[in-house]
């Protein structure tokens, strides 16, 4: 069995993206944000953090899936809690970014939005 994989400049990744967030500074969380989900992380800007003083961010969980990782973390403020699920990659320049972005906050788990397989299996039925 392999042993925890660290990363610890991904870690200061997570870190200072939670940190941006708290800080309401758009421009810096946005340096840690793939282009492909830059509009997602500024709707979710937009909703919690632009006026909402994010502190006590709390990192959940992390694993590594091949060369990406996944990160939860856990952010409280004025209008709630935000908990967001972040699939970290290496870039082409060397730097983490997040590269798929789902915000977990209003759902019961990360799953609560997937069709049960058996409906899933009854709608993909031809005839």
């Amino acid at each position: 069995m392999k042993s925890r994989v660290d990363a610890p400049e991904l870690n200061d990744a997570i870190q200072a993206h939670a940190r941006a967030l708290a800080a309401g500074d758009a421009r810096a969380a946005e340096s840690h944000i793939a282009a492909a989900v830059l509009e997602a992380h500024r709707a979710i800007f937009r909703e919690y953090a632009s006026e909402n003083h994010l502190g006590n961010c709390e990192i959940l969980a992390r694993a590594k899936i091949g060369n990406q990782f996944m990160s939860k973390i856990r952010m409280s403020g004025r209008r709630g809690t935000l908990t967001l699920l972040n699939r970290w990659i290496k870039s082409t320049d060397g730097q983490w970014k997040i590269a798929e972005i789902d915000d977990l906050s209003a759902k019961r788990s990360g799953w609560s939005d997937v069709a049960p397989l058996g409906v899933s299996r009854s709608e993909s039925r031809n005839g």
